[in-house]
């Protein structure tokens, strides 16, 4: 919404159609956004994304990668232990979904001209608090929030060299 209030015009991303109903509630309050149901543990989803962003308003200059899904799951309890399966879902949401936007998004980005001060866009990944201090049965969210921290520095070097700035915001 705050994007929309500065004169952007949004695609919101989301398996959730409840995407589709704020992008028509935004709309019909004059902004220009559109909906594109996505599913970001798919590359080939994300690359449909970017061509539809690209189609409707023929540039990308912000994404905000801020799809995420946290799992309440004890490593091990006297049942057993936590399940890989959950633990790969997570990672796949989490931090593939992050990693595939911003690739995409960054590759359509330097196809555009730079502003004036050089930059052609702006990716803000959103990370947690509970990367630094997950609290017990969060193992699988606070690891891969740690991924998306770890993988800010080396990924903003390499979209700086193209005019691509990178930072990653951790709420809480």
């Amino acid at each position: 919404i705050d994007l929309c209030k500065k004169g952007c015009k949004v695609v919101i991303a989301d398996m959730d159609l409840s995407g589709e109903a704020l992008s028509h509630e935004l709309s019909g309050q004059g902004f220009e956004t559109r909906f594109f149901k996505t599913n970001v543990t798919s590359e080939e989803n994300i690359i449909e994304l970017v061509k539809y962003a690209v189609q409707e308003f023929k540039e990308i200059h912000i994404l905000v990668n801020c799809a995420g899904k946290a799992l309440l799951e004890l490593t091990l309890t006297k049942n057993g232990t936590a399940s890989l399966k959950n633990f790969k879902k997570i990672f796949e949401i989490n931090v593939y979904g992050t990693f595939f936007a911003a690739k995409h998004v960054g590759f359509q980005m330097i196809k555009q001209e730079k502003y004036d001060n050089g930059i052609r866009g702006v990716i803000v990944n959103v990370s947690s608090i509970t990367a630094e201090e997950g609290p017990a049965g969060l193992v699988a969210y606070a690891s891969s929030k740690g991924a998306l921290n770890g993988m800010t520095l080396p990924m903003a070097r390499d979209l700086g060299y193209f005019g691509i700035r990178l930072i990653t915001i951790a709420p809480g």
